[in-house]
């Protein structure tokens, strides 16, 4: 049996807001995000007329334009044609609010009269686990954020929460289930989305290979010749190097990855940065679904835990910092100083947060953040302007450090 990838109910997304503002400001909307991740379903929310695209069939455009506006067109680059006659259409006829565009691909040619979104799975916040009691735009801003209780999860809450993911329609099943549609999810983007926003000479074998070893090496800076020698090692299998770096950009084209970019410093900081991605998938229930991972394979590793815990946490910043147009990065220097996340605004400023599984390792983490700050300070970089350590099993929000506020999961929100 299997389960349908649409949701039964509609989950309210953060990124509506944005949706509504774009549509007055651009011809075109485009939403793209990973299959399954609830594109459609928020196109929907605004769209007058949908229209799913096919790569056979180019929709006729006069009878398009008939149906009321916005237009939704749902994995519309799919179809070869129609970029190329939205683009000509878009020229001649450039009022606002036109089109609804969804994709689970980046368009290699983007087009100035479409404002693009990425979607991300469900939060924790939009999934109904997080409070959302912290905000990372107030914590960005410099605000004093609110010391009380949070709601309790366990670790065995965490190895669900990894296990089902933020998908939209997994939300509806129980665990067993859930963890069988992202399974059967994780299949279809490996089947159809990779060959039909790509090349078709992918290797299937190789694929789940080298997807296996990236789930493996969740959330760090590992090298291609890294993953050739895991891949050997663990799997016994063979993929060139030249194979491993065009698979991972179509895998980051598909939008099936999410990768943390590493953290710059203006020019005149002495200070020598690492400039390694660190590697995510875009929701961690893709690492469990390749590593045929149960709660307690999870739990009895902490290592293992720790990474996903990692990836959740990259996941729900990610999502929560699109919406004010901030970045998600990390820094790491040659003397293997780290920080686990680095919120980068517009306006150039930066915040640093590390993670840590419990209270009593708190501490050291808001120590590190300072130390690490104080020295791109010294080498004269730009300093932080606000730091946080998000705890899985604190308890409640509370300071740590006068500066440092320690914040548990569960309360962070946009």
């Amino acid at each position: 049996m299997q389960f349908s990838s649409q949701p039964k109910i509609f989950r309210p997304r953060l990124m509506e807001q944005v949706v509504a503002t774009k549509l007055r400001q651009a011809p075109a909307v485009e939403i793209v995000g990973s299959r399954g991740c609830g594109k459609s379903a928020l196109a929907a929310r605004f769209s007058a007329s949908q229209l799913q695209v096919n790569a056979n069939t180019c929709p006729d455009w006069a009878t398009l334009l008939k149906s009321p506006a916005p237009h939704q067109l749902d994995e519309w680059l799919l179809n070869a044609k129609l970029p190329l006659k939205l683009a000509e259409y878009l020229k001649r006829e450039s009022a606002v609010g036109q089109f609804l565009l969804t994709s689970s691909a980046l368009d290699v040619h983007p087009h100035a009269l479409i404002a693009t979104l990425r979607l991300r799975p469900l939060s924790l916040y939009e999934s109904g686990v997080s409070s959302g009691a912290v905000s990372l735009q107030a914590w960005s801003m410099g605000a004093k954020l609110p010391l009380m209780a949070a709601p309790a999860l366990a670790a065995s809450d965490y190895a669900a929460l990894f296990l089902r993911g933020g998908l939209p329609a997994a939300l509806d099943l129980d665990l067993r289930h859930a963890v069988k549609l992202a399974k059967e999810q994780l299949q279809r983007i490996l089947d159809q989305d990779l060959y039909a926003f790509g090349s078709r000479n992918f290797n299937a074998r190789k694929v789940r290979l080298l997807l296996r070893a990236m789930a493996r090496n969740l959330g760090q800076s590992v090298s291609g010749s890294a993953l050739k020698k895991d891949i050997k090692l663990i799997d016994g299998g063979e993929v060139e190097d030249v194979t491993i770096a065009a698979y991972q950009a179509a895998f980051e084209h598909i939008l099936l990855l999410d990768n943390q970019e590493p953290f710059t410093q203006p020019a005149q900081c002495k200070l020598r940065l690492k400039r390694a991605v660190k590697r995510h998938f875009v929701d961690p229930l893709y690492a469990c679904a390749l590593l045929n991972l149960n709660t307690d394979k999870i739990l009895s590793s902490e290592r293992l835990f720790s990474r996903l815990f990692a990836s959740l946490c990259v996941r729900d910043l990610k999502i929560y910092a699109e919406l004010m147009g901030a970045e998600v990065r990390h820094y790491l220097d040659y003397q293997n100083n780290a920080i686990d996340a680095v919120v980068q605004l517009k306006d150039g400023r930066w915040g640093a947060i590390n993670f840590c599984l419990r209270q009593q390792e708190c501490l050291t983490a808001a120590n590190n953040l300072m130390r690490i700050n104080e020295k791109i300070a010294r080498s004269g970089g730009q300093a932080a302007h606000a730091f946080m350590v998000i705890c899985a099993f604190a308890t409640a929000s509370c300071k740590v450090l006068p500066q440092v506020p320690v914040v548990p999961l569960s309360m962070l929100g946009a």
